[in-house]
């Protein structure tokens, strides 16, 4: 990889819990690093079958390896991207492909996934 080609940023997004003052629990995401990446757009697609709906890779990206977990999340711009899967190249531990869904747009209110769900917070998407 050359690494001259990761002209993008993203922000690398995890979920955890977060205690209120009020000592409940609340799930947020949380922000763990900010990368510069290569993001390469795919075929958009969804295969359907008679019980479900499967989407499909929509965007490719290259980054420096980082231990990226399935249930992160990148925030690209203001898109973001869930991580469906990661391929550690030449298993090395210097660069890996994560292949992404893009479910949502950010927004600082709230969060409209692509399934039509909201969550309110700081960071918060909309749909397209």
């Amino acid at each position: 990889m050359q690494f001259g080609k990761m002209r993008h940023s993203v922000k690398i997004q995890r979920f955890t819990e977060e205690q209120q003052s009020s000592g409940q629990y609340v799930k947020v995401w949380e922000t763990l690093a900010s990368r510069r990446v290569f993001v390469e757009p795919v075929a958009t697609r969804t295969d359907k079958d008679a019980v479900q709906v499967t989407p499909e890779v929509t965007h490719q990206v290259m980054m420096r390896f980082y231990n990226l977990k399935p249930d992160d999340r990148l925030i690209f711009n203001t898109r973001i991207l869930n991580i469906v899967g990661v391929r550690n190249i030449d298993e090395k531990n210097h660069e890996v492909m994560v292949d992404c869904v893009e479910s949502g747009v950010i927004n600082s209110t709230y969060t409209v996934e692509a399934d039509g769900g909201i969550e309110m917070g700081g960071t918060s998407a909309v749909t397209q």
